[in-house]
């Protein structure tokens, strides 16, 4: 891994603006050159694969940590200056794995080429960003990962299901609060009679402080994307049916003020460490030893 000097990511991190301003501007452009970024299940690496541009000598692959809450934004981009990695690759190179990421971190990923102009000299161009926030979640997103819920947990069988799958608002949705943008802050569904598994898109519920699914039937994993909700202040899911690990990414719930996982559930591996310092829990009750 070659790292850039302090002045060489400064200046990077200057342009960064303008390079998300550019591709948000291109749709066409990233289309036709696709870029995906999957994060492991533990968080701790991710890999990338993309569609090469033809003609490039040389790709530059970077990917820089987002800041966490309460840290110090000293460059005011929100980025951790700490957490910047960067890979030279061939001119063909279309995948890479990315290893040693912070599980607590989402992070900005680039690659572009360098190509060599007519008068000889090589510049970098053509860069293609994943990032969450140029794919903002909004209300439709809110409304989809919910109809998905309903979908995977046979919905018509619900002890109450007043207005779900319906034209109205989402804070009419029987079990469901919404703030004052329509987006879903609280959902409350216990001894509902949920059966099934949970869906991964319950994790686009990007402004969800209350998961709230105590006493159904609910079993399978416990999906990783429920790590991505960072807004996450109260999470139980007690009284299930739930196996397999705890995912890791929970650890990365820096909101997160009361869990509860156990009582019916048969969950397995070892606990993240962090879930200790969740001020209310039952983690005691699960019989499973902290991650070390």
């Amino acid at each position: 891994m070659i790292k850039w000097s302090v002045i060489g990511i400064a200046a990077s991190l200057l342009l960064f603006p303008f390079i998300v301003g550019m591709v948000e501007a291109s749709p066409s452009q990233q289309v036709a050159r696709s870029f995906t970024v999957d994060r492991s299940v533990d968080r701790l690496s991710a890999s990338a694969s993309w569609t090469p541009s033809e003609g490039a000598e040389h790709q530059l692959f970077f990917y820089i940590g987002l800041l966490l809450l309460g840290e110090d934004d000293t460059l005011g981009f929100g980025l951790d200056l700490a957490s910047y990695g960067e890979m030279s690759l061939a001119g063909d190179a279309d995948s890479l794995v990315i290893e040693g990421l912070d599980p607590k971190r989402e992070y900005v990923y680039a690659v572009g080429r360098e190509v060599r102009e007519d008068d000889g000299k090589r510049v970098w161009s053509e860069w293609l960003i994943s990032w969450s926030a140029l794919n903002p979640t909004s209300v439709a997103t809110d409304r989809e990962a919910l109809v998905a819920l309903y979908n995977a947990t046979d919905g018509d069988n619900w002890r109450q299901s007043d207005n779900w799958l319906s034209d109205a608002e989402l804070g009419d949705w029987h079990g469901v609060e919404t703030d004052a943008n329509g987006r879903v802050v609280s959902l409350s569904l216990w001894l509902n009679n949920l059966n099934g598994e949970l869906p991964s898109e319950l994790g686009n519920l990007a402004k969800l402080e209350e998961l709230n699914l105590l006493f159904n039937s609910l079993g399978g994993g416990v999906p990783s994307e429920l790590g991505n909700l960072a807004s996450l202040k109260e999470l139980i899911l007690m009284g299930n049916e739930f196996t397999g690990n705890i995912p890791f990414g929970l650890g990365g719930l820096l909101k997160l003020e009361k869990l509860y996982l156990s009582v019916g559930n048969q969950f397995s591996g070892c606990v993240p460490d962090s879930l200790r310092n969740v001020a209310e829990n039952d983690l005691s009750g699960l019989g499973l030893s902290f991650c070390s």
